[in-house]
């Protein structure tokens, strides 16, 4: 057969759904894939089954898993079957039945823009987050299917820009590592020893303008990540909009906190483009004295030293709800070395984080010409031989 047909993936591919019940295999290791798993890392964990509380989907074979959950953003799994291997509920468990069906082409056919496309627009719910599609849903897909030889010429071309992006993954995770490690440095005098430890509360203050919520006027929300890792732009709300009376005003290379949940590290130094951005009283901003440097005082944020400090003076009853006051980090204590060596460090820890922003870069925009490759293969307005002296 050397045309290609419409087809319905449900003449094609089945989908499993063969529940086990962690709690009957004791303390076996299970391989899970799971919603967390693949949004951090797209890495099963190896966990003991007496760990994992709710019912799994079984891969005991090698499968396709798409995500049910909010489909928008797109979840889908090549994942390696064996035994005790379980999914989350949550995924659809794929696998061809038809010989006109390869694994590796399915792969690719659920992670093209008009499969997304159509399982969002089949999915029900009332917010975004919490939509769901259904294993039908995605059965009932349609599309062309290319003749066998063809399909392995698109998983082919496909792969070659997964391995690009998969090396420059590695890359970036090697250059993380030296990130990490550097951070000691931020501690240590130029001779290597520990600097003098000074409490957080002698090297900056706090200092919280507020502005009022006019109605008719645009304001700027930011919000704070955690493990140190910045400030997100939550977008533009008129005054109108908010509950809030006044809110607090960011500014340029002052600290900022998250009172809430604050064991998480949700602290950072306020850059440039985030100057002017509002945020709730739950954010109280801190202004650094002129020893200290902003720079160096951003990588701080992003060290486990300072996050257990954070957590070890939270308040509370409920875990969730746990808050740390002002005071109480400025009671913080850490090592200071001189505004020198400070800014020596941080210039070489700004220069690795500069390297690592362009490795996510180059991938983001491979991530971009794999979609718009795969979409043209799929609806052949690129031509595959074209495609295959390109990669």
């Amino acid at each position: 057969m050397s045309e290609w047909e419409q087809a319905c993936l449900g003449d094609l591919v089945e989908s499993f759904r063969v529940r086990v019940d962690p709690a009957e295999l004791g303390d076996a290791t299970v391989i899970h894939f799971s919603i967390p798993a693949f949004d951090d890392r797209m890495t099963p964990t190896v966990e003991s089954a007496s760990g994992i509380r709710s019912h799994k989907f079984s891969v005991d074979e090698d499968s396709v898993l798409v995500s049910m959950l909010n489909p928008r953003i797109p979840r889908v799994w090549l994942a390696a079957g064996a035994k005790n291997a379980l999914a989350s509920t949550e995924f659809a468990v794929l696998r061809p039945n038809n010989p006109r069906m390869t694994l590796p082409f399915l792969y690719c056919l659920c992670r093209s823009s008009s499969f997304t496309s159509m399982l969002d627009e089949r999915s029900t719910g009332t917010t975004g987050s919490r939509k769901r599609s259904k294993a039908a849903d995605v059965l009932a897909y349609t599309f062309f299917l290319p003749p066998p030889r063809v399909q392995e010429q698109i998983v082919e071309v496909i792969r070659a820009v997964d391995d690009q992006m998969a090396a420059l993954d590695v890359e970036a995770e090697a250059l993380n590592g030296v990130y990490q490690a550097a951070t000691s440095r931020l501690y240590c005098t130029a001779e290597g020893g520990e600097a003098d430890s000074r409490f957080l509360g002698d090297v900056m203050h706090l200092d919280v303008v507020r502005t009022p919520m006019e109605a008719g006027k645009t304001y700027h929300l930011a919000g704070v990540l955690n493990a140190g890792k910045g400030l997100v732009d939550k977008d533009e709300f008129d005054g109108a909009d908010t509950e809030y009376s006044a809110m607090n005003i960011l500014r340029e290379n002052q600290v900022v906190m998250r009172k809430l949940t604050a064991w998480e590290g949700p602290i950072t130094v306020v850059p440039p483009e985030f100057d002017g951005f509002v945020a709730s009283n739950e954010f109280p901003t801190f202004t650094l004295t002129s020893d200290v440097a902003p720079g160096w005082m951003k990588h701080v944020c992003r060290t486990p030293r300072l996050w257990a400090e954070m957590k070890n003076r939270v308040v509370g009853t409920v875990q969730r709800r746990k808050r740390l006051n002002p005071d109480q980090l400025l009671s913080v204590a850490l090592p200071v070395p001189s505004r020198p060596e400070q800014e020596k460090v941080a210039e070489a820890l700004d220069a690795i984080e500069r390297e690592v922003t362009a490795i996510h870069e180059e991938a983001a925009r491979l991530r971009g010409v794999r979609a718009r490759l795969l979409s043209g293969l799929l609806d052949r307005s690129i031509d595959i031989r074209s495609a295959e002296l390109g990669a």
